[in-house]
């Protein structure tokens, strides 16, 4: 005789519907927004020259999309609770595609920042009211698991650009009078262009509207979330501020150093892959696929484990331990091709699992416009580690002739990131 169905397998069955519906598109934006950052990573490597910058232009101009992400993430957020998430989802893609258009036609370090700076606006919002938006239709427990698969979307965009790009750059190169680099990011236009209509169509705001839910199922969510559920009244961005709790501005620092070493892999790693002797662009994109690999790995192990065990703090404190440790390693060994892709991928991979971890933690213990201001004050914060990170590789390699001293540099702060976790007694306090 089978077993009997219980109302927790009920349950089980409702919420794992509900994710894979609210999960999907929203997956899907961060992806394309992840692939932009690396497609600009690859197309370096051949529009340096073609449009005239140095690497410390380039690393100043990339960096300036997050410095523009961190000024509007929180208001952008905010605005979402407004017009809901599928509009603001949808008008960001359709302005990514319009940037990535004239991408194509830039010339200069002004122009390359200029236009970096507005992708930074075309995307504030979207990420952090996305996983505001999860906790509306999903309870504390899953969110975790949630938000690991919602940031594994960069990893696979990581895994596929390296060689994707490398082969468009190589075989595409002079088709219909185009550098290779241009057809990059013109596919990546139609791809903008595409999932802006598909969200639009698509994605529900609230359990209440969503069509694909029965009446009864509505009953059981919106019951079991209570307020959670709801769509929220607007709020300023001074009251959401003014609500948060202080120890959250110091989780923000720590968030601020994951982020300088993440996205210093994100951004460098195909110019420290030539710089330590690979040649040709298909080697540089097979190499590029091993950080994103082990990082989306770790983002579903360490998110399914703190869930599990009910704990934030240590997973996040020991994951970004690890990856300070394997940047110094990198930093002493930049000549040596195989241990710095070992420790660049360890590096990318712990600290990127480690901020997901803080961003659940966000998401338990703050309710409301809160958890869209908290969500996106991390973000912000992010945002400005995102930029410090590549600018300060920069400026490392334009004034010693090297990477090592922007290596050390980052590697310390991400240190610090894990003394900050540690002792922050917010973390100490807060379990699941």
């Amino acid at each position: 005789m089978p077993a009997a169905i219980t109302a927790t397998d009920v349950t089980r069955a409702l919420y794992r519907k509900v994710s894979w519906h609210i999960l999907l598109l929203p997956t899907l934006m961060y992806f394309v927004c992840a692939l932009d950052i690396s497609n600009i990573s690859f197309a370096k490597l051949q529009m340096q020259h073609d449009i005239g910058i140095s690497d410390a232009a380039y690393g100043l101009g990339a960096s300036l999309f997050f410095i523009a992400n961190m000024l509007f993430d929180i208001p952008s957020s905010l605005r979402s609770i407004r017009i809901g998430l599928r509009r603001t989802l949808s008008r960001a893609m359709a302005l990514y595609g319009l940037g990535s258009i004239a991408l194509l036609w830039i010339s200069g370090a002004y122009a390359f920042a200029l236009l970096r700076f507005l992708f930074g606006i075309f995307e504030a919002g979207c990420t952090s009211g996305a996983m505001a938006y999860f906790s509306r239709w999903l309870p504390p427990s899953r969110m975790g698991r949630t938000l690991a698969l919602f940031s594994c979307a960069p990893s696979i965009a990581g895994i596929i650009s390296g060689p994707l790009s490398a082969w468009i750059m190589t075989r595409l190169a002079g088709a219909a009078g185009l550098a290779g680099w241009k057809w990059l990011f013109l596919l990546q236009a139609l791809l903008c262009f595409g999932l802006g209509i598909l969200i639009f169509l698509k994605l529900d705001d609230a359990p209440a509207s969503a069509s694909w839910l029965s009446a009864g199922e509505k009953s059981v969510l919106i019951a079991q979330l209570g307020p959670r559920s709801q769509v929220l009244e607007p709020t300023s961005l001074l009251q959401v501020l003014k609500n948060l709790p202080v120890s959250l501005y110091k989780t923000g620092f720590s968030y601020f150093c994951l982020m300088c070493a993440a996205y210093t892999v994100m951004l460098w790693l195909p110019t420290l892959l030539r710089e330590a002797g690979t040649t040709g662009l298909m080697s540089i994109g097979a190499l590029s696929v091993f950080p994103p690999l082990l990082s989306f790995t770790m983002k579903i192990a360490l998110g399914a484990c703190s869930d599990r065990m009910g704990e934030r703090r240590w997973h996040s404190a020991c994951s970004t331990l690890i990856g300070a440790a394997a940047m110094y390693l990198a930093a002493w060994t930049t000549d040596h091709l195989i241990v710095l892709l070992f420790s660049m991928t360890c590096t990318l991979a712990f600290t990127s699992a480690a901020s997901n971890v803080l961003t659940a933690l966000c998401s338990d213990d703050l309710k409301g416009h809160a958890t869209a201001g908290g969500i996106a004050f991390l973000g912000s914060a992010g945002m400005l580690g995102s930029f410090a990170g590549p600018t300060v590789m920069g400026w490392s390699k334009a004034a010693t002739g090297s990477f090592q001293a922007g290596l050390f540099a980052i590697a310390s702060i991400t240190l610090l990131g894990a003394a900050l976790i540690v002792s922050n007694r917010w973390l100490i306090q807060k379990t699941v």
